[in-house]
């Protein structure tokens, strides 16, 4: 009898085991594995860019064990994507933290030092990440300090930053300096963009035809920007994103409050106006979305990266040429049905 029931013992330890394996490391390898590269385009002239949002890293305000969980699935899923998908550059579009418009300097420190274990990559790989309002604030919250030591942190500009990776360009946007209230953080915003703009003028003219272009040293061959922001562009809802992963249908209908859950009409416009971006993407409501805006320009909306806020995350694969784009979704296991993700 003693025999039997200790078998019975390792034969549940061994099946509780495996389960533990299964679902803590192996279902990250079996579900990213199905996630590839957009193949239309040439692979050795295209650029592949991993592009990830809100991951909302807990701070002292977070229950230790949902941090310790979300962080965990979390460094799992970016660590294997690393290493199967093998991306060139990853964009992180902002909320990297949660408490990062009102945590302490220590608070805020403890949290950084998380943040680069979780999404840790090597040099072969540049990670840029985005401000979003969890990072520093929304309008009304943010000060120098909060923008700077957010800066200093990661990989990020406080206002709007043109980067040419290869042969591309990208810029991005810091989504709370476009309250148009003409604030120190705002002003600078402004001439940033305008100088941006006349820059990417003058490249798509070849670097002819304007006066101003003389006085840039640092030429490039233009490529047509994407533009990366935390905010969406102005929408009145979320009424229109589709997916298993967009917004439920019982929320989908409430009205987005401005400057808050998106862009302005005017900053939207001024954006597309003096970037003439051929790509957006962002991010900030959690939930995919895919809206057409005027000239057919898309606007991809990434869901949260943390299964803390949607049960099925989801992350943008994109194969870049200088002229042209495409873009795989790339689901990772979803919490609600992980032990049926085979």
């Amino acid at each position: 009898m003693a025999s039997l029931a200790w078998k019975r013992a390792a034969q549940l330890l061994s099946i509780l085991v495996c389960t533990l394996v299964y679902n803590e490391f192996l279902v990250y390898y079996i579900v990213l594995s199905n996630c590839r590269w957009p193949h239309g385009l040439s692979q050795t002239e295209s650029t592949h860019a991993m592009l990830i949002s809100d991951p909302h890293l807990l701070g002292p305000t977070g229950h230790w064990w949902d941090r310790l969980r979300r962080e965990w699935q979390m460094q799992r899923a970016f660590q294997t994507s690393l290493y199967l998908l093998k991306p060139e550059i990853v964009f992180i579009l902002g909320d990297l933290f949660d408490d990062g418009k009102w945590s302490s300097d220590a608070a805020f420190q403890q949290d950084v030092v998380r943040f680069h274990k979780i999404f840790g990559h090597s040099d072969s790989i540049e990670l840029i990440s985005v401000m979003g309002n969890h990072d520093v604030g929304f309008h009304y919250m943010i000060n120098s300090h909060k923008l700077e030591r957010f800066v200093k942190a990661v990989n990020s500009s406080d206002s709007v930053q043109h980067i040419r990776h290869k042969n591309l360009s990208f810029v991005t946007v810091n989504s709370m300096a476009f309250e148009g209230d003409n604030c120190d953080m705002c002003r600078k915003a402004e001439e940033k963009l305008e100088g941006i703009s006349r820059q990417l003028q003058c490249a798509e003219s070849r670097w002819e035809g304007l006066e101003s272009c003389d006085l840039y040293s640092d030429k490039f061959l233009y490529s047509p920007p994407i533009l990366l922001q935390h905010f969406p562009m102005y929408r009145e809802s979320d009424s229109m994103c589709e997916g298993p992963d967009s917004t439920p249908e019982e929320y989908k209908y409430d009205k987005f409050r401005v400057k808050m859950d998106c862009l302005s009409p005017e900053a939207s416009e001024k954006l597309k106006m003096k970037i003439k971006p051929r790509l957006i993407i962002s991010g900030h409501t959690h939930y995919f979305c895919l809206q057409k805006h005027r000239h057919n320009i898309e606007e991809w909306s990434i869901p949260s990266f943390s299964w803390r806020n949607i049960k099925s995350p989801s992350f943008l694969l994109v194969s870049m040429t200088p002229d042209d784009y495409e873009i795989n979704r790339c689901f990772m296991p979803n919490e609600n049905t992980v032990y049926l993700e085979v």
